[in-house]
């Protein structure tokens, strides 16, 4: 018999053919025969290699919706639908429960003991440190998200990005940055250091700090 689309079953045939069930093979306290096994369902390799071609070729074909390697994605030109939200006190309880119970099972990170190179280490910085991920989300947060951010150089190794006003940052050597103390809101502070930006931009010797030179 087929039954009209929509159609539902009543509460009551729903219990009596869940006990009726009970006895079979997937009624409550059956044990499943593939239960803690693995590998016992598995493509041949050349399966394997025809579906990944077949999705390469799909990705090929709608870029829009592809993440491969150079693409941006999908959401290039878009707002995330995240952006502005917060997670609640409750998401972030429900989060931290879940993530002490993972690692009180006897979890251990893949990451444990080991360490990153110094060639993955300038990586990391250069794809999330300036102007990834990582650095929109320290901008969206911190006070600074009242300020511009038009950059006047391209980004470095070991670069600090220096606001020289509120709307223009120079990327410049991290040293520089730390050594001479600044704030947006003291203007002689902001000239000083200003002043080394502008010569270490024109490659000119870069002058002694006031202090220095009063001594």
């Amino acid at each position: 018999m087929v039954l009209p689309k929509g159609f539902k079953h009543s509460a009551e045939f729903s219990r009596k053919q869940s006990i009726r069930n009970m006895g079979n093979r997937y009624g409550v306290g059956r044990i499943p025969v593939n239960k803690g096994k693995t590998g016992l369902w598995h493509h041949p390799k050349e399966t394997c290699k025809k579906d990944s071609e077949r999705v390469k070729q799909w990705h090929k074909d709608h870029p829009e919706f592809g993440f491969q390697k150079g693409h941006i994605g999908y959401w290039k030109g878009k707002t995330s639908p995240m952006k502005g939200r917060r997670r609640t006190e409750e998401q972030i309880r429900r989060n931290s429960e879940a993530q002490k119970k993972l690692y009180a099972n006897g979890y251990i990170s893949p990451m444990k003991g080991k360490h990153h190179s110094a060639e993955v280490k300038k990586i990391i910085s250069i794809k999330h440190y300036r102007g990834g991920y990582k650095a929109s989300k320290i901008r969206e947060t911190s006070k600074r998200r009242l300020l511009g951010h038009e950059l006047l150089n391209k980004p470095f190794p070991g670069s600090h990005g220096h606001h020289i006003n509120r709307n223009q940052i120079v990327f410049i050597p991290k040293e520089m940055h730390e050594k001479y103390r600044h704030r947006l809101k003291n203007q002689e502070s902001m000239e000083n250091i200003n002043e080394h930006v502008y010569d270490w931009m024109l490659g000119l010797p870069v002058r002694k700090p006031k202090e220095e030179a009063q001594q």
